[in-house]
C-alpha cells in the first residue's frame, strides 16, 4: 500500500512559524538571466558578468551519485579556516538533534562537538576528519561540476505607515491563501505543493502578482511595512529575507512566509527576449538602469512574473545566544545563516544540516574559494545534485559579490563516519512547526488528531489512505489546481481531491466547523 499525504491548510494571521523563513532562494544572476535574482537598495557599480551557462535540466540532475574520497581529495581543505564555520555547525546540530528522523545518525558527531575547543583550528579540523567521511557529489551521468551562485540579505529604507515616500507595501500572507500538499512515498514528489483559494465551492489558483497589485484581494490589514521602490520590493520578494530601516533608525527584519503558488518568471530574461538587454550585459544594475529609462513600463514588466511572495516580521535573536552571534536570516533548516559559511542546496540531493566542502572560485575571477559550509537553506531555483547558492551575508558589499556570482563548483558531502548518505527532503524540523494538526491514517478509516491555534494554520493530514500510481499524482500535480479538478465542497463540510477517476475524501468526524479536533478518512469511487 503506497502512502498518500494530502494536507489542506487555511491561513490564519501570518500562517507561518518563526523558524520557517525561507523564500525560494533564487540566485541573483539566475534571476536576472535564467531563473532567479535579488537586489539591494543602493545598487553596486555595474560589472560585466561572465556569459552564463544554461543550468542542468532538473530531470537529468537527480538522483545524485556519491563516492567515498580521502580528505586529501578536497582541494584547500588543509588551508581553510574551518573554525570560522563552527557556529554554523553547532546550529546545524541543534536542528538535526530536534528531528526524530535525523537524531540517530547525527547524535555521535554532535555529542562529540561539545569537547572541541572552537578557537583551535587544528582541533576543529581533526574533529571533522575523525567523525565524518567525505563523499564526492555527482550528477547521475557522473559529472562532478555544477553551478554555484550567491545570495545575500539586503537593507531597504521603509516605514510601518504609508507616507509620500514609502508607498509600496510588503504583505503578510492573506487569510484566504490555502496550501494543498500532495506527496507519496516517491521522494521526488515530496516538495510539490499547490497554493489556492476558495471560489464558491471550488478550489482555484490563487491570484497572480498583477491581480494582487490591482487589489483583487483586500490586504490593507496585512501590510508589514512600506518601501519606496517597487523594483526593490520585487527583488526582496525573490531574495526572500531582508531588513527594513525605519524612520526612527530602528531596523525591522522580514522573512519569507508564503508564496501565491504561481511559477517564477525572470524579468531579466523577459528583457533579453525582447532584445532590450543581452545575455552578456544583463545584470541587476542594467535592469535598474532600464527601469530608470522606462518608468512607465516598469509595472508591466513586473507583471510578467506572476509569482508573489508574502513576508512575516522576524524578531531579533535573543542577546547572548549563538543565534545573535551569527546574526543572519533564518534558512529552511530553521537556523540562522552564517555569512560565507552557509549554502542553499537542493534538499532532494543534499540533506539539510549536513556539512559540505565547497570548491569554487570568487565571482568573475579564477581565485579559488574553497571552504567548509553548511547546507542550511533551499530555494526554487536551486535544483540538481551539484548545485549551491552561497550566502554572502548582509549589506551592500555581500550584495556586490552575490550579484555577480555564477561560477563552476564541486561539492563533497561530509557524512557521519561509518554511515552511507541518503538523499531525502524530510521537511523542516518537527519542532519548527508547532500548532499544526498531526495524525496518521493506516487503514480505510481512522481518526486524525489536530488543533488550530490562534495565528497558525489548521491542517488535516491523511497518509496511506489508498494505493495510487505515481504517474496519476504526477499528472494531477502537473495540471495544477484548476485542470486537475480539485474540489473543495465546503470549508464546513467535506473536501475532496480527485485524480484519474478516483477521489480521496476527508470529512469532519466531530463537529462541523473547519477547526479539526477529529477527522475521519475514507476512500470512495468518484461519481461521474
Amino acid at each position: 500500500m503506497s502512502g498518500i499525504q494530502v494536507a489542506l491548510r487555511r491561513r490564519s494571521g501570518l500562517g507561518a512559524h518563526g523558524t520557517l523563513l525561507r523564500r525560494s532562494t533564487l540566485p541573483l544572476l539566475c534571476f536576472l538571466l535564467l531563473a532567479g535574482g535579488c537586489a539591494s537598495v543602493a545598487p553596486p557599480a555595474p560589472v560585466a558578468p561572465v556569459a552564463p551557462k544554461p543550468p542542468v535540466a532538473d530531470s537529468a540532475s537527480l538522483p545524485p551519485r556519491f563516492a567515498v574520497e580521502p580528505w586529501s581529495a578536497l582541494p584547500g581543505w588543509g588551508d581553510d579556516r574551518v573554525e570560522e564555520a563552527w557556529p554554523a555547525w553547532l546550529v546545524s546540530c541543534r536542528a538535526l538533534a530536534a528531528r526524530a528522523t535525523t537524531r540517530e545518525a547525527w547524535q555521535t558527531p554532535c555529542d562529540a562537538a561539545a569537547a572541541v575547543d572552537p578557537r583551535d583550528r587544528g582541533a576543529v579540523r581533526r574533529y571533522f576528519e575523525q567523525h565524518f567521511t567525505p563523499w564526492s557529489v555527482a550528477f547521475p551521468d557522473g559529472r562532478t561540476t555544477g553551478l554555484v551562485t550567491g545570495y545575500y540579505e539586503p537593507l531597504l529604507l521603509g516605514s510601518r505607515t504609508r507616507t509620500r515616500t514609502f508607498t509600496v507595501p510588503l504583505y503578510a500572507p492573506p487569510d484566504d491563501l490555502l496550501t494543498v500538499d500532495l506527496a507519496s512515498l516517491h521522494p521526488e514528489l515530496k516538495d510539490r505543493r499547490v497554493r489556492a483559494r476558495v471560489e464558491g465551492k471550488r478550489v482555484v489558483p490563487y491570484w497572480t502578482r498583477a491581480e494582487i497589485e490591482r487589489g483583487a484581494v483586500p490586504l490593507e490589514h496585512k501590510v508589514l511595512a512600506y518601501v519606496a521602490d517597487p523594483l526593490d520590493a520585487a527583488f526582496l520578494q525573490i531574495q526572500g529575507s531582508g531588513r527594513v530601516e525605519l524612520p526612527d533608525g530602528s531596523v525591522m527584519r522580514v522573512g519569507y512566509a508564503d508564496q501565491n503558488g504561481h511559477p517564477f518568471r525572470s524579468i531579466g530574461r523577459v528583457l533579453i527576449e525582447r532584445g532590450e538587454l543581452t545575455r552578456d550585459t544583463a545584470s541587476m544594475q542594467s535592469i535598474r538602469a532600464w527601469a530608470r529609462r522606462n518608468p512607465d513600463k516598469l509595472e508591466a514588466l513586473l507583471d510578467e512574473n506572476p509569482s508573489y511572495v508574502f513576508f512575516r516580521e522576524v524578531p531579533p535573536p535573543e542577546r547572548g545566544t549563538i543565534d545573535a552571534t551569527i546574526d543572519g536570516p533564518y534558512g529552511s533548516l530553521g537556523v540562522p545563516l552564517l555569512a560565507e559559511r552557509a549554502i542553499a542546496v537542493d534538499a532532494r540531493a543534499i540533506p539539510l544540516g549536513a556539512p559540505v566542502f565547497l570548491a569554487t572560485t570568487w565571482p568573475l575571477s579564477d581565485t579559488k574559494l574553497e571552504r567548509l559550509v553548511m547546507a542550511q537553506d533551499t530555494g526554487g531555483a536551486i535544483r540538481g545534485s551539484v548545485r549551491a547558492d552561497f550566502f554572502w551575508g548582509f549589506g551592500d558589499e555581500p550584495g556586490r559579490e552575490a550579484g555577480r556570482m555564477r561560477q563552476d563548483g564541486r561539492m563533497w558531502l561530509l557524512w557521519p563516519a561509518g554511515r552511507t548518505p541518503r538523499r531525502a527532503e524530510r521537511g523542516p524540523p518537527e519542532s519548527a512547526a508547532p500548532g499544526l494538526g498531526r495524525g496518521r491514517v493506516t487503514g480505510r478509516r481512522a481518526a486524525l488528531r489536530g488543533r488550530r491555534d490562534r495565528g497558525r494554520p489548521a491542517v488535516a493530514r491523511i497518509t496511506e489512505i489508498s494505493s495510487i500510481s505515481k504517474k496519476g499524482f504526477e499528472d494531477a500535480i502537473a495540471q495544477g489546481v484548476a485542470r486537475a479538478n480539485k474540489t473543495l465542497k465546503n470549508l464546513k463540510g467535506a473536501w475532496v481531491v480527485r485524480s484519474k477517476g478516483r477521489s480521496w475524501q476527508a470529512r469532519p468526524a466531530l463537529g462541523s466547523a473547519f477547526r479539526p479536533t477529529g477527522f475521519a478518512a475514507s476512500r470512495q469511487k468518484a461519481s461521474g
